[in-house]
């Protein structure tokens, strides 16, 4: 059923793209000066319900279509005390996400840009955390996360190579996973509002 939705998402936003569209924009001698469309590649970092949040780097490949990829890696480990021995605390963490997400200008000026998107993200979230005090206690949770969604992107340029976007959008997700001593299954599935900004430095 996720799949399903998902690939509904999707379908939907290619759809979207494919349809023939008028660009709204002002004189061509003026949107080429454009920072955000003369230079093709930028990279930075950003933070998105629809595709992702870590590091990005981005690639416009036509006219009117960008191309993004977003990822990040984090890993956290705690240990304190003597191993066998009460007030013992071991805790790890690992989290990482990878996203990408494709853009359709609709609209162009001379300093900014309004473009159509749509994107998915995946991400997983291990959390392990075991105290001895006279008792065990052992608290862990493993999350796997599906996230897509369409959205309306508005990057503006400003200055010294610099640009920043603000993301709007509606997402699906869909989030299964173990937590407890006992890893207990559970699933979750929710729409919502799907929000993002970020950074970028163009080249």
């Amino acid at each position: 059923m996720k799949k399903l939705i998902i690939i509904v998402f999707l379908l939907g936003s290619l759809t979207l793209f494919a349809q023939e569209q008028v660009i709204k924009e002002y004189p061509l001698e003026i949107t080429k000066q454009n920072p955000l469309v003369t230079k093709k590649n930028s990279i930075g970092i950003r933070y998105s319900g629809i595709s992702g949040y870590g590091l990005s780097m981005q690639r416009r490949f036509a006219d009117n279509y960008t191309l993004k990829f977003t990822g990040l890696i984090h890993y956290s480990e705690y240990t304190k005390g003597y191993k066998d021995s009460t007030n013992y605390e071991d805790s790890k963490e690992i989290l990482y996400d990878y996203g990408f997400e494709l853009q359709r200008d609709v609209f162009k000026t001379d300093g900014m840009r309004v473009s159509v998107l749509g994107g998915i993200y995946f991400s997983r979230e291990e959390n392990k955390n075991k105290q001895e005090d006279y008792y065990i206690y052992d608290e862990n949770l493993t999350e796997d996360k599906i996230v897509g969604g369409i959205g309306v992107s508005l990057e503006f340029y400003v200055k010294k190579a610099l640009s920043v976007n603000f993301d709007f959008g509606y997402v699906f997700d869909n989030t299964e996973g173990k937590e407890g001593n006992e890893e207990i299954p559970f699933t979750e599935n929710k729409t919502q509002l799907g929000l993002g900004v970020g950074l970028s430095y163009l080249f």
